[in-house]
């Protein structure tokens, strides 16, 4: 007589959806440290001002 009922087969998955839930786990606490720490916070008057010097140094042309 034939045994009727199925046989499930199950074998463990990768490990890669847990590292990604993991990697994103870990850059939304980073995200959540660098804004809550005012690292990127702008000062209450607008945006702060960022001065460069561009001047390039003179040079004379060599002679011929």
């Amino acid at each position: 007589m034939a045994d009727d009922r199925p046989v499930v087969v199950t074998t463990g998955g990768g490990g890669a959806g847990w590292f990604i839930v993991g990697a994103l786990v870990v850059a939304a606490l980073v995200a959540i440290w660098l804004f809550g720490g005012g690292i990127f916070e702008r000062s209450a008057s607008g945006p702060a001002e960022i001065n460069v010097d561009v001047d390039l140094p003179k040079v004379d042309k060599p002679a011929q």
